[in-house]
C-alpha cells in the first residue's frame, strides 16, 4: 500500500448514557459503563502503521451534582500507558484534553479529539479513556447525556447523544 493508505478501520459506538463515580485522590478511573471500560481495539497489519484514533464524544458532564462549572482531565490510553499528554514539569494532572461544563444548567462538554500514534505492533492495541475528577472529592460524572437526565418530554437541553471511538491504520 502506498504512504498514507487506510488499511483498516473499526469503530466503538456507545448509544447508551450512564453515571460513574470518580475521585482524583483515587488517581486516573477508566472510563466505565458499569460493566467494561470505553474503548476501541484494532489489530494492525505491519508493525511501522501508524493508528489514528478520534473520541467524538456526544456529552461529557463533569459533575451531574451541581449546575456550577466543573473541569474532568482526560487522558487517552494505550494498553496501559497514557499517551499525548502535557510534560510540563507541574503538579497538575497531565493530559490528553480537558472536558468542562460552565456555569448552568445546560452545560456538558462535547467535541472530537485525535491523536496519531506509533505503537509500532501487530497485536492487538486497547483504547481507552481515563479520568481524572475536579478535585480530590467525589464527583458522578455524566456520559452522553447533560446535566439533567430523565424522562423530562421533548427539552432539547436534555438531549440524550451517542459517542464513537475509532481507529484507523494508516501506512507510514
Amino acid at each position: 500500500y502506498p504512504s498514507g493508505h487506510i488499511v483498516q478501520v473499526v469503530q466503538s459506538q456507545y448509544t447508551t448514557h450512564f453515571e460513574q463515580t470518580i475521585n482524583s485522590g483515587d488517581g486516573w478511573d477508566y472510563l466505565n459503563d458499569g460493566s467494561n471500560d470505553l474503548k476501541v481495539a484494532i489489530t494492525p497489519s505491519d508493525n511501522s502503521h501508524k493508528i489514528l484514533v478520534t473520541f467524538s464524544i456526544g456529552a461529557l458532564t463533569a459533575n451531574t451534582g451541581s449546575s456550577g462549572g466543573h473541569g474532568l482531565g482526560v487522558v487517552i490510553d494505550r494498553g496501559g500507558t497514557a499517551i499525548s499528554i502535557n510534560t510540563s514539569g507541574d503538579g497538575n494532572p497531565h493530559g490528553s484534553f480537558i472536558a468542562h461544563q460552565y456555569n448552568g444548567t445546560y452545560s456538558a462538554h462535547r467535541g472530537s479529539y485525535s491523536v496519531l500514534d506509533s505503537p509500532a505492533t501487530t497485536s492487538e492495541v486497547l483504547y481507552k479513556l481515563k479520568l481524572v475528577s475536579h478535585t480530590n472529592s467525589d464527583y458522578v460524572i455524566g456520559f452522553n447525556r447533560s446535566l439533567t437526565a430523565g424522562d423530562y418530554g421533548y427539552d432539547g437541553y436534555r438531549t440524550t447523544t451517542a459517542s464513537n471511538f475509532i481507529a484507523m491504520e494508516i501506512v507510514a
